[in-house]
Parts: C-alpha cells; sequence; structure tokens
C-alpha cells in the first residue's frame, strides 16, 4: 500500500511540475502603466496583447502560440506581458485607440519601459512568424 501511495505521488509531482514548465507566456493581472514600473525594475521591455472575448484570432494565439515552450521561453525571459481586453475596460479601450492606433484585435504592442512603442502588429500570427516579430523587437532594444 505504501508502493502505491508513493507512486500515486511521485506521478502526481512530475505531473505538476510538467504542467508548470507549459504555462505559457506569463500575462501579468496589471495595467500598462505598471507593467512599464516592472519592466523598468526587472531590465524588461513591455509586451501588451489587446484581445477581446469571442475573438476567434486571439482564442487562436491564445491556446496555439501563446502556450508553446519556445515562445513562451523568449516571451517571459525580455517582456513584462499584460494582455488586456478593451471593451471590458473603457479607460484602456480610450488608451488603446487614442495612443496606440488600435482598430482590431487581436493587436500586440511591444514597447520599451518608456513607453515608446517599438512595434506593433494586428491579427493571427503562426509560431515563426510571431518569434520572428519577437526577435526584431529584441534588436530594436
Amino acid at each position: 500500500m505504501k508502493y502505491i501511495i508513493s507512486l500515486i505521488f511521485i506521478m502526481c509531482a512530475a505531473t505538476i511540475g510538467f504542467a508548470q514548465d507549459n504555462e505559457g507566456i506569463q500575462f501579468q493581472n496589471i495595467s500598462i502603466d505598471k507593467a512599464f514600473d516592472a519592466a523598468k525594475k526587472e531590465n524588461k521591455l513591455v509586451f501588451v496583447d489587446y484581445s477581446t472575448v469571442g475573438c476567434k484570432p486571439c482564442k487562436q494565439m491564445e491556446i496555439e502560440i501563446f502556450v508553446l515552450p519556445e515562445v513562451a521561453e523568449v516571451v517571459n525571459e525580455n517582456f513584462v506581458s499584460v494582455k488586456i481586453d478593451p471593451i471590458k475596460n473603457k479607460a484602456e479601450e480610450k488608451r488603446a485607440r487614442e495612443e496606440y492606433g488600435v482598430t482590431g484585435f487581436p493587436t500586440f504592442i511591444f514597447l520599451n519601459s518608456e513607453g515608446k512603442v517599438l512595434k506593433d502588429y494586428s491579427g493571427y500570427q503562426n509560431k515563426e512568424e510571431f518569434l520572428t516579430l519577437v526577435k526584431e523587437v529584441l534588436i530594436l532594444k
């Protein structure tokens, strides 16, 4: 019986460890301004994903691209990431439209810690396209 319990414990621990390694991009539940503060402290850039509920390309990015280990690794190492639904947050909707020219979803905005836009892109991207975009931003850094 002890053997079975030990085996179950080991399997659960391994599963939890595996799941934690594959969380994908770690989006923080903070404002863009707080992301700038965090980016300054951590010497990182800021990645903002403007997406909305019911947006099919937004959901595709979330479940197909942002969960990939190779994508998550480069983004988590170099960016403070924030996901914002401007439809649910009217203050952020105004900022998205007026400051960043967001007109469709998903829109990705890459900024330095001072708020300067380094690059932006709207629409679904496959893994290679998204990684190329991220690498271009890192070169501009």
